[in-house]
């Protein structure tokens, strides 16, 4: 294109300044001179070519992601034994909405640990050894299905027990922690204000369900030492089961 402009630029001086001095237009070569009527053909092959350059280039299509269709749970399948609700949970986690369902957890866990729980507005570490089990199995089926096992308490279990209960290095293989843009040390990732956490299935293996550790790492040793994950309930458990549409009421 370049080639192309410059070219037309330099017929046009030669144009204006054959017209001016009443002469033929010329221009120099290394073999000799060369009439107007020769620039006007090159500049002619020079923009046909430029076209059918352009013309035969393949067009570059963007091919679209693959959405993977996620299927809902069956009402059957939710169970709680303190009569909690987990539609809400499972229609997050069905449209990958992982920060919605993160809050969703919390609150449940204030709910069923009790009237005491309730009324503080969140749990003592020793209420969550007393989680009922039917509902711990239902948030973390809920949870592994949704996230294709990358996200749960079970998970984080895991993690938890490779890294022989070292919670710094827990945090860092769940990535919980970041370095300050300000210091260059490593700290805490935030989730007050703006979080700093990633709500998404491109974040570290067992990233979430979040455990608040204001007040110490009992309440998430709790959770992963909860004897539901030995239990034959766990071991046993039946898949939930799915439907294609929301579950109705």
């Amino acid at each position: 294109m370049i080639r192309y402009l410059f070219a037309v630029f330099l017929a046009f001086v030669g144009v204006g300044t054959g017209f001016l001095l009443n002469k033929p237009c010329v221009s120099m070569k290394k073999s000799g001179i060369v009439r107007v009527d020769e620039i006007r053909r090159d500049i002619f092959l020079a923009a046909t070519t430029e076209e059918a350059v352009v013309s035969e280039t393949p067009e570059v299509i963007e091919e679209e992601k693959e959405v993977k269709v996620r299927p809902f749970i069956e009402k059957s399948s939710l169970i709680s034994e303190v009569n909690a609700d987990y539609e809400p949970l499972m229609l997050a986690l069905q449209a990958q909405n992982f920060e919605e369902a993160d809050q969703i957890t919390r609150d449940l866990l204030i709910q069923i640990a009790g009237t005491a729980s309730q009324a503080r507005g969140y749990v003592y570490w020793t209420e969550a050894q007393r989680l009922p089990t039917a509902d711990l199995i239902t948030i973390e089926q809920l949870w592994n299905f949704y996230s294709d096992s990358k996200f749960g308490y079970t998970v984080q279990k895991d993690i938890w027990r490779r890294n022989k209960g070292v919670f710094d290095e827990f945090c860092r293989k769940l990535g919980w922690t970041t370095t300050d843009l300000d210091t260059g040390l490593e700290r805490k990732r935030r989730w007050f204000g703006k979080s700093e956490f990633d709500y998404s299935l491109n974040a570290p293996k067992g990233h979430l369900p979040l455990t608040s550790a204001l007040r110490g790492t009992q309440l998430l040793k709790a959770l992963l030492q909860h004897a539901t994950w030995e239990s034959d309930d766990w071991n046993n458990r039946s898949p939930l089961a799915t439907q294609n549409s929301p579950p109705s009421d």
